[in-house]
């Protein structure tokens, strides 16, 4: 029966598309209507073409395209734009997630169990029963659906690959994805500058949004910082985990051709990641370098000479991107980011940047903790909206404290202590491609642990994508760990 409904699915959906488009409608919403159904129809029949997709447009930022709620009760950024607004990748997440469950329901293959599932379900269960003393309620809720949206992108990318095939056909996918956003990084970087901001209304309250910044020297006179379609912190956070990736099938890989061409990808995308100026992202992006040195075997006997290179690659790599820009782009010097530092002068006239900002932050949002140390201050990353002049408490860690307290930090321990744990036995093991694309993850995690002390918070949709495609790679390398054991 439940394979019966799979099969002719195509069918029941046509009939659901002619009885939708009987009913009084615009031409336009038809249309929509239609697209949206084919590509139901297409993710159910095989789900997993929904993985590929959602590698493209996860780290495209919401808040850059996507959908806005214009209701009085949406709370918005400091420049006017809405917390509450969704993906443009959402629709993709609820067909590909549905066509998994039916794929699951007729049996159609046997899939993984996720080792975190209890964790998962005792936060969701917590982030609606929070509910109960959300300041907004609506608010609230709405953060609470991009939660579940999040774990549904861990899930789909957890449990989609099924082999070593496909595993690499998603990794050489993904880091095209980062080739992509790179071409659109330099695009947007040497348009003149400007801002574009543009809404159409789709029904009432609700709203496309698309706001991209281009441009590379501001009104200001500085150099701008590079991005993706997400703001430059955001850009050098996802470029990073692209790097981890590279670096990977770099060592994997035994083609000549395809190590020099991984070689000069990792090169574009560390000169974009620190085109970004982003302090807490060079940081990371050095300490990663210094991990993955340390823990692959190949580099680890000249840990220290790599390590001085790859310092030395990016000093390099940073004085010729800014020599290019200003002697030879701009014809005259301009300053950037990264070489000045911050001023009270800065802090009065409202630019909340750098650490002294981010230590005001977290006064903030351990003293509205008082009246609830124990429960926290309820679901969604914007509650920190209530207590400061920012959306999020811009550290990773904190921002699971703040919203779900004691439960926010079982959470966080839970991961800890499997990553730990595979990343112990993966280690002492690196003769596969999966143990060793393991490590590259690991590195990417080490990358997101440190960028994490400064910024984002853990409603990120990157950051589940990358964990499911992780935690799946390390799910591999421990069974093919425990199976040579038993042998």
């Amino acid at each position: 029966m439940n394979s019966f409904i799979v099969q002719h699915l195509f069918y029941i959906c046509s009939s659901l598309v002619i009885g939708a488009l009987s009913l009084l409608m615009p031409w336009y919403y038809s249309l929509l209507l239609i697209i949206l159904l084919i590509t139901n129809i297409l993710l159910f029949i095989k789900f997993q073409y929904g993985l590929y997709i959602l590698l493209f447009l996860v780290p495209v930022a919401g808040r850059t395209v996507g959908f806005a709620i214009s209701a009085p009760w949406n709370l918005v950024f400091r420049d006017g734009g809405p917390i509450n607004q969704i993906s443009v990748f959402l629709p993709f997440v609820i067909l590909t997630f549905l066509g998994f469950i039916l794929a699951k329901w007729a049996k159609i293959r046997k899939f993984p169990e996720n080792p975190l599932k209890i964790a998962f379900a005792l936060l969701l269960f917590y982030a609606a029963f929070s509910l109960l003393w959300a300041p907004n309620f609506k608010h609230s809720l709405f953060q609470l659906m991009i939660l579940a949206s999040n774990m549904a992108i861990y899930i789909i990318a957890y449990k989609t690959i099924t082999d070593k095939k496909m595993h690499k056909k998603v990794m050489w996918c993904f880091l095209l994805s980062g080739i992509f956003y790179c071409l659109i990084a330099i695009i947007l970087y040497m348009l003149e500058s400007d801002i574009m901001v543009k809404s159409y209304i789709l029904f009432d309250d609700i709203l496309l949004n698309l706001k991209i910044r281009t441009s590379s020297v501001t009104p200001k006179g500085f150099i701008r910082r590079a991005t993706l379609l997400a703001n430059p912190n955001e850009s050098a956070f996802i470029f990073n985990l692209f790097i981890s990736i590279a670096v990977g099938l770099f060592f994997i890989v035994k083609n000549k051709f395809k190590q020099i061409l991984l070689a000069f990808i990792i090169a574009i995308l560390i000169s974009i990641s620190l085109l970004t100026m982003s302090r807490g992202g060079a940081v990371a992006l050095t300490i990663m370098g210094f991990f993955i040195f340390g823990t692959i075997r190949k580099t680890r006997k000249h840990f220290f000479l790599f390590s001085a290179l790859f310092l030395f690659s990016l000093v390099v790599i940073y004085k010729s991107e800014f020599f290019v820009l200003n002697e030879i782009l701009f014809s005259k010097q301009n300053s950037t980011r990264i070489a000045t530092t911050i001023n009270t002068s800065n802090l009065k006239s409202g630019e909340l940047v750098g650490l002294t900002s981010r230590l005001e932050f977290w006064e903030a949002g351990f003293n509205s903790m008082k009246n609830s140390p124990f429960f926290g201050l309820g679901a969604g990353a914007g509650n920190f909206k209530y207590y400061t002049l920012v959306n999020h408490s811009h550290n990773i860690y904190l921002s699971f404290i703040f919203d779900f307290g004691i439960v926010g930090v079982v959470f966080l321990f839970s991961i800890a202590m499997f990553v730990i744990k595979g990343f112990s036995a993966i280690v002492k093991n690196q003769s596969s491609y999966f143990q060793l694309m393991s490590i590259a993850f690991l590195s990417g995690f080490v990358s997101i642990g440190i960028h994490g002390l400064v910024d984002f918070e853990y409603n990120s949709p990157i950051i589940w994508l990358y964990a499911g495609l992780a935690m799946s790679t390390i799910n591999f390398a421990k069974q093919e760990i425990s199976s040579k054991g038993a042998t």
